[in-house]
């Protein structure tokens, strides 16, 4: 078993700690995804394990978003594959023990289509893409949450942050006191 930050074993509780909660950090396996649709439609996302992060992304969307929304879902979409291959290996090593990591998200018309059908009505492209969100929260590879932007770890991934903002968030992934 793992111990840092007065948790014993890298193991889900049933009650999650939310990201940036004082004195407290979750050592379970958890994701955010994120998307900027200024920068070219630019998808992000990070998974932490253990108090640092195990996955880091950075990468352009194939085609240039028309809107937030859609960026978004591409995005989380694109990040739910890198998920799910996580999730393999935590299962296997007895890490995972079939619980759901949560997936955070900043958009909440993202986490809205992850969770019902019919809440998309948009082209058949996005509609696909919703359906690998869908597919990863009945399958229980993810748990689709809402978080405020502010603590979106994936921000420098996909925009110029101000360097405070930018401190913050890489000291959750570094496991440091921001300066």
């Amino acid at each position: 078993s793992y111990g840092g930050w007065g948790v014993v074993g890298l193991e889900q509780p049933v009650e999650l700690i939310p990201p940036f909660t004082p004195g407290k950090k979750a050592m379970y396996f958890h994701y955010f995804s994120d998307a900027n649709l200024k920068q070219r439609s630019l998808t992000g996302g990070v998974g932490m394990l253990a108090g640092g992060p195990t996955h880091v992304v950075c990468q352009r969307q194939h085609l240039k978003g028309p809107d937030s929304h859609t960026v978004e879902v591409v995005a989380a979409g694109n990040n739910c594959n890198n998920i799910v291959a996580q999730n393999g290996l935590l299962q296997e090593l007895r890490i995972r023990l079939g619980q759901p990591p949560p997936l955070y998200l900043d958009s909440k018309t993202t986490v809205f289509v992850a969770l019902n059908d019919t809440a998309v009505k948009k082209s058949v492209w996005l509609t696909r893409r919703v359906a690998v969100l869908q597919d990863a929260s009945r399958q229980q590879e993810i748990i689709p949450l809402h978080i405020s932007e502010k603590d979106m770890v994936a921000d420098p991934f996909t925009k110029y942050l101000p360097y405070a903002v930018w401190d913050r968030h890489m000291s959750y992934m570094l496991n440091r006191v921001p300066e």
